[in-house]
């Protein structure tokens, strides 16, 4: 199994490693060299308020150096050892161990040979060796010695060689070319620097640098971390069988909690878009550490030593695999530093698997991951009611407050957004959002009272995530004058589709329009608007039609994805709800023109809608699911409207009973509504 551990750059001396030929060469550029020494004089350099940081236990950390164990040459490494008892056994086999056995460097050699440029160049004594392949197995000393006065000369690996030394060298230069300050750096690089080493247990040494530079999947926290959790000597105490067995059931249990993670439904529940980690189980060490669940087992100073670079995870758990206090514990409690630490992985694991289960904490949970809060606050509020043995009812309770807190700025329902010093509609997201996580809530009450079932319905929270749901009006917010012909046609296309045989003489408008070849551009304006005006008054009657006031307030807003918002264009509300309603069912709709005799320059008899599967509409749109919030839907089948005549607006009718379900739905939560209502 693979070795993981911190060494300084001193825990390397007498090392031999090399660099193979699947290896590109040393290609540091002058900045990056110039960087890592501005690194170790930083951290070299005393605080101002501060003791010196080089002082205590402090380290500063390189990235991993991924290396395996090898025999150079097999045959002359068995030809140099002892053949006779009567030689020096023990002194010839050390000898053909120290001459023939090598690090190969599989990945950091890029680091590894820039930390020796700069020893070579302090003209101190190199610690370790580096040898490289592609120069027949030529010492890195030998190189740097050989390199040409004449630059002009260099090969591409010299030059870049060259480059670091030179960088080296305009680096000690006026005040730290002094003895005593290249000493100072010397010291502290040689003891406070330190390589995470990572030795890999793959056979094929070419399959493990694949991994790490050609599919660019670096190292992870949890990888070095597992290392540590399987190394036998944290399983003090215990016999050879028992810990074979407890290592194969954390390997198990460990792929279980990765494959469980990778779930995209189970993962975006707990937590946002976006992770730069191939592994997931790392966000399970990322909160121990956050929550600081080991640190009582720690020793003083650890927060020092971890430092705050991207593997501070994984040095927070070495610290606890070394610490004498979390040995001992483990000790008094008859267990061992795995079991005592694995406790806590399985215990915030375990957590995930019991909200994500449980329907009630399921929606409350994913509800606040959605909003923003971070997993370590809900965890926060857990452990409490795991360790104290509190009700669930209790924890929902915390939960509720949470909840009623992130929609506090949208509570008072009479509010008014966009306009003036009015807040932003997106202020309301979380409120719409938890109107459809409580409707959702309260259907599956009513299903599983009438029917048994446990979960009618489940809010999606991982399509609603990768789909971006934003607000938006349901009723536009500006009328659109419809003065591009493209967009009056688009108008009138929709519209003829959805009147009914009763509405001939506009159906014949309509064609009457489309098939005048009128020459003169007012004339043909001048029709539209009174066709348009004609439309309109007969579907959008004045008397309760949202005024600018009211297209701004939270009856007027709902959860729409910005690709379906896009491609409503300047829809009439019927459009508008077709969409959405082909979106739950797989489909895209278009208007396609209905000619005489089916040929291109024949008279348009009329219009009709043709459906085309998501993903392969005209319009070029890619919809990977077939979701809709169920209160978004509700809203356009005018559902909380038990009196709704007109199917052709969204009116201030519809809005003030959309509007009131929003309250008497979330009311316990702190809504309220205007006086008027």
């Amino acid at each position: 199994m693979a070795i993981v551990e911190l060494k300084t750059v001193a825990d390397l001396s007498g090392k031999k490693f090399t660099v193979p030929l699947y290896q590109r060469g040393y290609r540091w550029e002058i900045q990056q060299v110039k960087d890592l020494l501005e690194d170790i004089a930083a951290f070299m350099a005393p605080d101002k308020n501060t003791k010196s940081v080089d002082s205590g236990d402090s380290f500063y950390c390189l990235q991993p150096l991924a290396v395996k164990e090898l025999v150079k040459d097999k045959k002359i490494f068995l030809e140099a050892l002892p053949k006779s008892s009567t030689e020096d056994v023990l002194a010839k086999t050390r000898g053909a161990i120290n001459d023939n056995i090598r690090w190969e460097v599989i990945d950091g050699q890029q680091r590894l040979t820039t930390v020796w440029i700069i020893l070579n160049f302090m003209r101190k004594s190199n610690p370790y060796v580096v040898e490289f392949a592609r120069w027949k197995d030529e010492e890195l000393a030998s190189v740097v010695n050989r390199l040409p006065n004449d630059s002009s000369n260099d090969t591409i690996d010299e030059y870049y060689i060259r480059c670091a030394n030179e960088a080296t060298a305009r680096f000690f230069a006026g005040e730290k070319a002094s003895d005593a300050y290249k000493t100072r750096f010397y010291e502290t690089l040689q003891r406070k620097v330190q390589f995470i080493w990572y030795e890999v247990d793959e056979e094929d040494p070419v399959k493990a640098f694949t991994r790490l530079n050609i599919g660019k999947i670096a190292l992870t926290n949890s990888e070095l971390i597992k290392a540590l959790f399987l190394n036998r000597s944290n399983f003090a105490g215990a016999d050879s069988e028992k810990t074979r067995l407890r290592q194969m059931e954390i390997s198990g249990r460990w792929d279980e909690i990765e494959a469980t993670l990778q779930n995209e439904e189970f993962w975006m529940f707990v937590h946002e878009r976006g992770f730069d980690k191939p592994t997931r189980i790392d966000f399970v060490f990322d909160l121990i550490r956050e929550n600081g669940k080991l640190d009582g087992f720690l020793q003083d100073g650890f927060k020092e030593r971890i430092g705050n670079d991207k593997y501070r995870t994984f040095r927070y758990f070495n610290e606890y695999f070394h610490s004498e206090r979390a040995r001992k514990q483990a000790a008094e409690n008859h267990s061992t530093l795995v079991e005592q630490c694995w406790r806590e992985v399985d215990g915030t694991f375990a957590a995930f698997k019991e909200w994500f289960g449980d329907l009630t904490l399921y929606h409350y949970v994913g509800f606040l991951v959605a909003c923003g809060t971070g997993v370590r606050d809900i965890l926060a509020l857990w452990t409490p009611h795991q360790k104290e043995n509190t009700t669930k009812t209790e924890f929902i309770s915390n939960l509720k407050g949470k909840i009623k807190a992130s929609i506090h700025d949208a509570a008072e329902l009479g509010q008014q957004y966009e306009i003036g010093a009015g807040p932003s509609k997106t202020v309301c997201r979380p409120l719409l959002l938890l109107h459809n996580v409580q409707s959702v809530i309260n259907q599956n009450a009513v299903e599983t009272s009438k029917y048994g079932i446990a979960a009618f319905y489940r809010f999606p929270f991982h399509l609603y995530k990768i789909e971006k749901w934003n607000v938006e009006h349901i009723d536009s917010n500006t009328e659109n004058p419809l003065e591009d012909d493209k967009d009056r046609a688009a108008w009138l296309k929709s519209t003829y589709c959805f009147l009914s045989d009763g509405d001939k003489m506009l159906k014949d408008s309509i064609l009457e329009y489309f098939n005048t070849q009128e020459a003169d551009k007012n004339k043909l304006t001048a029709a539209f608007h009174d066709l348009y005006a004609k439309i309109v008054s007969k579907f959008a009657p004045a008397e309760n039609k949202l005024d600018d006031n009211g297209k701004n307030k939270i009856g007027n807003f709902t959860l729409l994805d910005e690709t379906t918002n896009k491609s409503y264009g300047n829809a009439i509300f019927p459009v508008k709800k077709m969409i959405l309603m082909g979106k739950c069912r797989g489909w895209e709709f278009a208007f396609r023109e209905i000619r005489k005799n089916d040929k291109v320059d024949g008279k348009i008899t009329g219009f009709e809608i043709e459906a085309h599967p998501q993903g392969n509409a005209a319009d070029g749109n890619d919809h990977k699911t077939a979701f809709v919030p169920p209160v978004t839907m509700s809203a356009f089948l005018k559902a909380f409207n038990p009196i709704a005549s007109n199917a052709w607006t969204w009116d201030a009718i519809d809005a003030k009973y959309y509007r009131e379900n929003i309250y008497d739905t979330l009311k316990e939560f702190g809504v309220t509504l205007p006086k008027e209502d």
